[in-house]
Protein backbone atom coordinates (compact mmCIF):
# COMPACT_ATOMS: atom_id res chain seq x y z
CA UNK A 1 0.00 0.00 0.00
CA UNK A 2 1.56 3.52 -1.17
CA UNK A 3 1.87 6.09 1.61
CA UNK A 4 0.22 9.34 0.90
CA UNK A 5 2.79 12.67 0.93
CA UNK A 6 1.78 15.50 1.88
CA UNK A 7 3.48 18.76 3.39
CA UNK A 8 4.15 18.49 7.65
CA UNK A 9 1.91 21.42 9.82
CA UNK A 10 4.97 23.58 10.40
CA UNK A 11 5.73 24.21 13.79
CA UNK A 12 3.97 27.93 15.13
CA UNK A 13 6.36 28.75 18.29
CA UNK A 14 3.09 30.06 18.81
CA UNK A 15 4.14 29.89 23.08
CA UNK A 16 6.61 32.58 22.99
CA UNK A 17 4.63 34.92 21.43
CA UNK A 18 3.11 38.09 23.74
CA UNK A 19 -0.62 38.25 24.41
CA UNK A 20 -1.65 39.82 21.45
CA UNK A 21 0.28 38.27 18.68
CA UNK A 22 -1.02 34.47 20.20
CA UNK A 23 -4.21 35.86 20.12
CA UNK A 24 -3.90 36.94 16.31
CA UNK A 25 -2.22 33.38 15.26
CA UNK A 26 -4.97 31.73 16.78
CA UNK A 27 -8.06 34.13 15.59
CA UNK A 28 -6.27 33.94 11.91
CA UNK A 29 -6.11 30.08 12.76
CA UNK A 30 -9.53 29.46 13.64
CA UNK A 31 -10.77 31.14 10.71
CA UNK A 32 -9.62 28.63 8.74
CA UNK A 33 -11.65 26.25 9.35
CA UNK A 34 -14.68 28.18 10.89
CA UNK A 35 -16.02 28.29 6.88
CA UNK A 36 -16.11 24.73 6.43
CA UNK A 37 -19.48 22.46 6.44
CA UNK A 38 -19.72 19.26 8.65
CA UNK A 39 -18.89 17.64 5.46
CA UNK A 40 -15.49 19.11 4.76
CA UNK A 41 -14.49 18.75 8.50
CA UNK A 42 -14.90 14.97 8.29
CA UNK A 43 -12.45 15.01 5.17
CA UNK A 44 -10.18 16.66 7.77
CA UNK A 45 -10.67 13.95 10.26
CA UNK A 46 -12.25 17.34 12.44
CA UNK A 47 -15.70 17.79 14.23
CA UNK A 48 -17.99 20.96 14.20
CA UNK A 49 -17.66 20.44 18.24
CA UNK A 50 -13.92 20.76 17.97
CA UNK A 51 -13.99 23.80 16.06
CA UNK A 52 -16.21 25.60 18.18
CA UNK A 53 -14.20 24.83 21.18
CA UNK A 54 -11.39 26.30 19.44
CA UNK A 55 -13.41 29.53 18.60
CA UNK A 56 -14.80 29.29 22.11
CA UNK A 57 -10.77 29.55 23.68
CA UNK A 58 -10.05 32.08 21.26
CA UNK A 59 -12.73 34.35 22.39
CA UNK A 60 -12.00 34.41 25.86
CA UNK A 61 -8.53 35.21 25.11
CA UNK A 62 -9.75 38.26 23.23
CA UNK A 63 -11.92 39.24 26.32
CA UNK A 64 -9.40 38.87 28.31
CA UNK A 65 -6.76 40.89 26.31
CA UNK A 66 -9.59 43.61 25.90
CA UNK A 67 -9.83 43.83 30.03
CA UNK A 68 -6.19 44.14 30.01
CA UNK A 69 -6.31 46.93 27.37
CA UNK A 70 -8.75 48.81 29.12
CA UNK A 71 -7.22 48.67 32.63
CA UNK A 72 -8.08 52.17 34.21
CA UNK A 73 -4.22 52.22 34.77
CA UNK A 74 -3.65 51.93 31.64
CA UNK A 75 -5.18 55.45 30.79
CA UNK A 76 -4.01 56.38 33.71
CA UNK A 77 -0.36 55.60 32.36
CA UNK A 78 -1.51 56.95 28.81
CA UNK A 79 -2.69 60.05 30.27
CA UNK A 80 0.51 61.06 32.78
CA UNK A 81 2.48 59.56 29.68
CA UNK A 82 1.21 62.55 27.33
CA UNK A 83 1.57 64.79 30.30
CA UNK A 84 5.57 64.14 31.39
CA UNK A 85 6.02 64.43 27.53
CA UNK A 86 4.79 67.74 27.37
CA UNK A 87 6.28 68.84 30.26
CA UNK A 88 9.69 67.69 28.62
CA UNK A 89 9.21 69.56 25.40
CA UNK A 90 8.29 72.81 27.34
CA UNK A 91 11.60 72.39 29.32
CA UNK A 92 13.95 71.92 26.48
CA UNK A 93 11.89 74.82 24.20
CA UNK A 94 12.78 77.65 26.78
CA UNK A 95 15.91 76.42 27.52
CA UNK A 96 16.71 76.26 23.47
CA UNK A 97 14.88 79.69 23.40
CA UNK A 98 16.70 81.08 26.28
CA UNK A 99 19.77 80.66 24.24
CA UNK A 100 18.53 83.28 22.24
CA UNK A 101 18.17 85.99 24.61
CA UNK A 102 19.57 89.36 24.70
CA UNK A 103 19.53 89.64 28.49
CA UNK A 104 22.86 87.93 29.27
CA UNK A 105 21.39 85.98 32.54
CA UNK A 106 19.18 84.49 30.87
CA UNK A 107 21.76 83.74 28.03
CA UNK A 108 24.24 82.55 30.64
CA UNK A 109 21.28 80.07 32.34
CA UNK A 110 20.19 78.89 29.24
CA UNK A 111 23.55 78.02 28.63
CA UNK A 112 24.27 76.23 31.71
CA UNK A 113 20.91 74.10 31.82
CA UNK A 114 21.58 73.11 27.66
CA UNK A 115 24.56 70.96 28.38
CA UNK A 116 22.40 69.68 31.51
CA UNK A 117 19.66 68.46 29.44
CA UNK A 118 21.80 67.33 26.33
CA UNK A 119 22.25 63.85 27.62
CA UNK A 120 18.22 63.62 27.88
CA UNK A 121 17.27 65.37 24.45
CA UNK A 122 15.26 62.50 23.01
CA UNK A 123 13.86 60.62 25.87
CA UNK A 124 10.17 61.25 25.06
CA UNK A 125 10.78 58.81 22.72
CA UNK A 126 12.51 56.20 25.12
CA UNK A 127 10.73 53.16 26.34
CA UNK A 128 8.12 53.52 29.11
CA UNK A 129 10.65 52.63 31.92
CA UNK A 130 13.34 53.90 30.28
CA UNK A 131 11.64 57.19 30.23
CA UNK A 132 11.04 57.32 33.68
CA UNK A 133 14.77 56.82 34.85
CA UNK A 134 15.53 59.91 32.39
CA UNK A 135 13.41 62.22 34.02
CA UNK A 136 14.53 60.64 37.59
CA UNK A 137 18.14 61.64 36.63
CA UNK A 138 17.18 64.49 34.76
CA UNK A 139 15.20 66.30 38.09
CA UNK A 140 18.06 65.20 40.09
CA UNK A 141 20.51 66.69 38.31
CA UNK A 142 18.79 70.29 37.66
CA UNK A 143 17.94 70.15 41.23
CA UNK A 144 21.72 70.51 41.98
CA UNK A 145 23.06 73.18 44.24
CA UNK A 146 25.18 74.53 40.63
CA UNK A 147 21.71 74.62 38.68
CA UNK A 148 18.81 75.99 40.93
CA UNK A 149 19.51 79.51 39.75
CA UNK A 150 19.84 78.87 36.57
CA UNK A 151 16.25 77.46 36.78
CA UNK A 152 14.67 79.91 38.47
CA UNK A 153 15.91 82.43 35.96
CA UNK A 154 14.39 80.65 33.29
CA UNK A 155 10.86 80.39 35.03
CA UNK A 156 11.16 76.69 35.43
CA UNK A 157 11.04 75.36 38.69
CA UNK A 158 7.08 74.53 38.28
CA UNK A 159 7.84 73.09 35.20
CA UNK A 160 10.57 70.76 37.07
CA UNK A 161 7.97 70.09 39.68
CA UNK A 162 5.00 68.88 37.70
CA UNK A 163 7.14 67.07 35.28
CA UNK A 164 8.48 64.84 38.63
CA UNK A 165 4.51 64.68 39.82
CA UNK A 166 3.40 63.47 36.10
CA UNK A 167 6.61 61.11 36.13
CA UNK A 168 5.53 59.49 40.05
CA UNK A 169 2.27 59.18 38.73
CA UNK A 170 3.20 57.66 35.15
CA UNK A 171 5.15 54.76 37.76
CA UNK A 172 2.64 54.38 40.80
CA UNK A 173 0.11 53.85 37.73
CA UNK A 174 2.35 51.19 35.68
CA UNK A 175 3.51 49.59 38.97
CA UNK A 176 -0.65 49.33 40.18
CA UNK A 177 -1.21 47.67 36.91
CA UNK A 178 1.45 45.14 37.09
CA UNK A 179 0.50 44.26 40.33
CA UNK A 180 -3.15 44.00 39.72
CA UNK A 181 -2.49 41.99 36.31
CA UNK A 182 -0.23 39.64 37.81
CA UNK A 183 -3.93 38.68 41.01
CA UNK A 184 -6.39 39.22 38.54
CA UNK A 185 -5.81 38.42 34.94
CA UNK A 186 -1.84 36.51 34.61
CA UNK A 187 -3.19 32.96 35.84
CA UNK A 188 -6.44 33.59 33.77
CA UNK A 189 -4.36 34.70 30.73
CA UNK A 190 -2.16 31.73 31.49
CA UNK A 191 -4.42 29.46 31.84
CA UNK A 192 -6.33 30.75 28.63
CA UNK A 193 -3.42 30.20 26.33
CA UNK A 194 -2.72 27.08 27.40
CA UNK A 195 -5.92 25.50 26.78
CA UNK A 196 -6.21 27.20 23.34
CA UNK A 197 -2.47 25.58 22.39
CA UNK A 198 -3.90 22.31 23.71
CA UNK A 199 -7.11 22.51 21.50
CA UNK A 200 -4.41 23.64 18.37
CA UNK A 201 -2.18 20.53 19.01
CA UNK A 202 -4.81 18.37 18.97
CA UNK A 203 -6.58 19.25 16.35
CA UNK A 204 -3.34 19.36 13.97
CA UNK A 205 -2.54 15.53 15.17
CA UNK A 206 -6.33 15.00 13.64
CA UNK A 207 -5.42 17.13 10.18
CA UNK A 208 -2.17 14.97 9.90
CA UNK A 209 -3.82 11.54 10.39
CA UNK A 210 -6.60 12.46 8.11
CA UNK A 211 -3.97 13.56 5.43
CA UNK A 212 -2.40 9.97 5.80
CA UNK A 213 -5.77 8.66 6.11
CA UNK A 214 -6.80 10.24 2.71
CA UNK A 215 -8.90 7.38 0.92
CA UNK A 216 -9.04 9.37 -2.69
CA UNK A 217 -6.74 12.03 -4.35
CA UNK A 218 -9.43 14.38 -3.93
CA UNK A 219 -9.70 14.29 -0.67
CA UNK A 220 -5.91 14.32 -0.01
CA UNK A 221 -5.65 17.44 -2.03
CA UNK A 222 -8.15 19.24 -0.15
CA UNK A 223 -6.53 18.07 3.31
CA UNK A 224 -3.00 19.48 1.86
CA UNK A 225 -4.88 22.59 0.63
CA UNK A 226 -6.03 23.30 3.94
CA UNK A 227 -2.39 22.60 5.28
CA UNK A 228 -0.81 24.89 3.21
CA UNK A 229 -3.31 27.62 4.56
CA UNK A 230 -2.26 26.86 8.02
CA UNK A 231 1.42 26.84 7.47
CA UNK A 232 0.66 30.55 5.98
CA UNK A 233 -0.68 31.54 8.86
CA UNK A 234 1.99 30.15 11.17
CA UNK A 235 4.43 31.33 8.20
CA UNK A 236 2.94 35.61 8.77
CA UNK A 237 3.00 35.21 12.34
CA UNK A 238 6.70 33.82 13.03
CA UNK A 239 7.73 36.62 10.49
CA UNK A 240 5.78 39.33 12.72
CA UNK A 241 7.48 37.79 16.01
CA UNK A 242 10.84 37.81 14.34
CA UNK A 243 10.22 41.34 13.27
CA UNK A 244 8.98 42.79 16.78
CA UNK A 245 12.16 40.89 18.41
CA UNK A 246 14.49 42.32 16.18
CA UNK A 247 12.38 45.95 16.54
CA UNK A 248 13.07 45.44 20.29
CA UNK A 249 16.66 44.91 19.85
CA UNK A 250 17.34 47.67 17.85
CA UNK A 251 15.50 49.75 20.19
CA UNK A 252 17.18 48.59 23.40
CA UNK A 253 20.57 51.04 24.30
CA UNK A 254 23.65 50.15 24.41
CA UNK A 255 25.12 50.30 27.98
CA UNK A 256 26.12 53.13 28.61
CA UNK A 257 24.65 54.61 25.68
CA UNK A 258 22.39 58.04 25.78
CA UNK A 259 18.96 58.71 24.27
CA UNK A 260 19.15 61.22 21.81
CA UNK A 261 17.13 62.61 19.13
Amino acid sequence: MTMNVFPAIEGSSCYRYNNALHMSFHDHMHQVFAGYLEDYLTKLNLTQAIVDEYGDDVEVEQDLNRKSSANTNTIKMDEEDAERDRLLSVMFYMVSNGLKASKAAVKAAAQQLDVVLRPYKGAQGAADDAETSLIKGLILDLRKEENTAAVTTLGLDATVDELEEANNNFDAAKNKRTSERALTEGDNLKDARSKTDTVYQNMCTLISAAALMAATPEDLEFVVSVINEMNRVIANHKTSYTQSQAQKKANKPEEGETVEN
